[in-house]
């Protein structure tokens, strides 16, 4: 409670700005508010996948990923840089530009309480299997061509991100504001 110290008595507008920080803060570290944040990332997530696979916020790593290198005339992937995605039978093209395929490596975590809660980490990648050998070979198809890396720099450096950056600020932005705008008006109703 905060009191005026002169009159002894209840400063009005710092009292209700008290009770509402008290209810935010309960309302905080209860169970609701751990659903409400799951489902603000699930959003987020939703929006990161765009971002990866569809053409929502602009260039997408998909589509980077779609480029196939040339072929020498020796029938061999060409070595310049930039010229994108190796391909021999199609496996590692698909694993990194379809949504859920086979030996597509895309991962997403999200911490809900704890020290680190709220961060979103998303681990994208493709590593296919040879068939023939069972062995992954994405390491050494990435270190003869490194289009990865290439392909990831073009991403970075797309607008997308700033477009996706944006579109997760006003995500996790309105859920604050509901959130809090509820808090507010359950602690008024005390």
């Amino acid at each position: 409670m905060a009191y005026n110290p002169t009159t002894r008595g209840r400063i009005s507008g710092i009292d209700e700005a008290m009770k509402m920080l008290e209810a935010l803060a309960k309302a905080s570290s209860s169970r609701e508010t751990k659903v409400v944040l799951e489902k603000t990332q699930a959003k987020g997530f939703s929006e990161i996948r765009s971002a990866i696979y569809g053409s929502k916020y602009g260039l997408s790593l998909a589509e980077i990923f779609r480029k196939t290198r040339p072929r020498t005339q020796s029938g061999r992937s060409s070595m310049a840089r930039g010229s994108g995605t190796p391909v021999k039978t199609g496996r590692l093209q698909k694993s990194l530009t379809t949504s859920n395929s086979e030996f597509s490596i895309y991962s997403e975590q999200f911490k809900s309480s704890g020290r680190n809660k709220g961060i979103i980490q998303v681990l994208y990648g493709g590593d296919p299997v040879n068939p023939k050998t069972g062995a992954r070979y994405f390491e050494d198809v990435e270190s003869k061509f490194n289009f990865f890396v290439d392909g990831i720099t073009k991403f970075e450096r797309s607008n997308t991100m700033t477009k996706l950056g944006e579109s997760l600020a006003y995500i996790f932005g309105k859920a604050l504001h509901d959130h809090i705008s509820r808090s507010v008006r359950a602690a008024k109703k005390r």
